[in-house]
């Protein structure tokens, strides 16, 4: 649901925290801190902000779990192209996480409400969050 009360603060630093999922998974975590700190100087200014910071430094730290040890893990055995290659797969799935954080940037850039699938509403129910 859209809310035409958001100001523009709100929306940019909603969706940069959903975008830093670039530096978590390209920088070896470094995107967390990111979401980290935007969660910690802005959820006290709007709880909308409060909710989606949570839930994109949430969904980055379960894809940072994931997906680090998996990088070490898996050695690049020049099969990466074929689709039996563990390495593949690994690779289409950071493609997905990667396109599910921007869709959640771009909803969030627009004033709309962005919920994760099992994280949102586990986030809202545990902590108490409002996401209006």
């Amino acid at each position: 649901m859209r809310n035409r009360n958001r100001t523009g603060e709100e929306k940019l630093w909603a969706a940069l925290a959903h975008v830093a999922i670039v530096p978590v998974l390209t920088l070896y975590g470094l995107g967390l801190f990111i979401t980290i700190l935007i969660y910690y100087f802005k959820r006290r200014t709007s709880p909308w902000m409060a909710f989606q910071g949570l839930q994109a430094l949430t969904f980055q730290a379960i894809a940072f779990t994931v997906f680090a040890p998996v990088r070490f893990l898996i050695q690049d055995t020049g099969e990466s192209n074929s689709m039996s290659s563990p390495l593949y797969w690994v690779q289409v799935l950071l493609i997905l996480v990667f396109f599910y954080a921007v869709m959640g940037a771009t909803r969030c850039a627009l004033g709309y409400n962005f919920r994760y699938p099992l994280i949102g509403r586990r986030i809202q129910q545990r902590f108490r969050v409002q996401e209006q």
